[in-house]
């Protein structure tokens, strides 16, 4: 008989090769301990600090989760790709915004703007657009909906479906809000349906899901 998993306790002879396996079936507990490991071992690069990221988030670690992707975006800086730790910025401002920590926020987002400048249209680029869509929404909702919109339109040209269903249940929510509850539920019902048929991220995914029951919960329609 093969033994195909190592026994309780044991050491894992490639922590990083197991914890990319366990990332990829979503296996998060174990994702996160295995790339942790690795971690522990030897610098990660930024795809696998990001990962790690990620896992730590769904494994309820969330303070390891914020330190691993800052330095994953660091990492991402040092290997020169410009867009992916644009992104990373870009999610890390959001989260300082949702907190209330807003001069966290705007020093992320100058970071975003600082690796996107002189580069050509991205999915990056409809993450800045939607995070200043975010922010427009009680100050100015007319110029939340046209940037909201915006995003899509990125999202649709560079064929990112996360992009496109984060924007579209924006700006759902948006036009919920303002009293347009018809088409703003059916840009909802879109991203959901990307969601349960596996075409977005997990977190993504979860994302969507919550906007959409959140959107329910709120108009009683249960």
């Amino acid at each position: 008989m093969t033994e195909t998993t190592a026994p309780t306790g044991s050491p894992v002879a490639d922590p990083l090769a197991a914890g990319r396996v366990a990332y990829g079936r979503h296996e998060w507990r174990e994702a996160f301990d295995r790339l942790g490991e690795a971690d522990r071992a030897g610098s990660l690069g930024g795809e696998d600090l990001e990962s790690l990221s990620t896992a730590a988030f769904f494994a309820a670690e969330a303070t390891a989760g914020n330190e691993a992707k800052e330095r994953a975006y660091r990492a991402y800086v040092a290997e020169g790709n410009a867009v992916r730790a644009a992104y990373l910025a870009l999610d890390i401002a959001h989260e300082h915004g949702y907190a209330g920590r807003h001069s966290m926020a705007s020093a992320w987002l100058r970071k975003a703007e600082q690796q996107l400048d002189g580069l050509p249209e991205s999915y990056a680029h409809g993450y800045a657009v939607l995070l200043r869509s975010e922010a427009a929404i009680v100050a100015d909702p007319e110029l939340a909906l046209s940037l909201a919109q915006e995003a899509i339109d990125i999202g649709n040209r560079v064929a990112d479906a996360d992009l496109r269903a984060n924007a579209q249940t924006n700006l759902g929510y948006i036009k919920i809000a303002g009293g347009d509850t018809e088409s703003g539920f059916a840009l909802m019902e879109e991203a959901s349906i990307a969601a349960i048929n596996d075409e977005l991220s997990p977190v993504v995914s979860g994302i969507t899901c919550c906007r959409m029951i959140s959107a329910c919960r709120d108009l009683t329609d249960y």
